[in-house]
């Protein structure tokens, strides 16, 4: 079995950590399209998308990742900054 953290280990990680973060990118223009609450399918899809291709652990922290990245998107939408 491998150990996670060969380079292959940590690439896995990487990529899903890139993954969520292109995700958020294209959501901030894609919310006015779709509205904030359909991007979780986006988020949705990424992360199954990771666990069968790299498993539990990427797909664990990319859930962790979208979770987080969803909850700060909706929130700026929903109260926006008065600047």
């Amino acid at each position: 079995s491998k150990s996670k953290f060969t380079p292959h280990g940590i690439l896995a990680y990487l990529y899903s950590l890139v993954l969520i973060a292109l995700v958020t990118y294209l959501g901030l223009f894609a919310r006015e399209i779709f509205g904030p609450m359909n991007l979780d399918m986006f988020y949705l899809l990424i992360v199954i998308m990771i666990a069968v291709r790299w498993g539990r652990g990427p797909a664990i922290m990319a859930s962790v990742l979208s979770v987080l990245a969803f909850n700060h998107e909706l929130d700026e939408w929903l109260n926006p900054g008065f600047y």
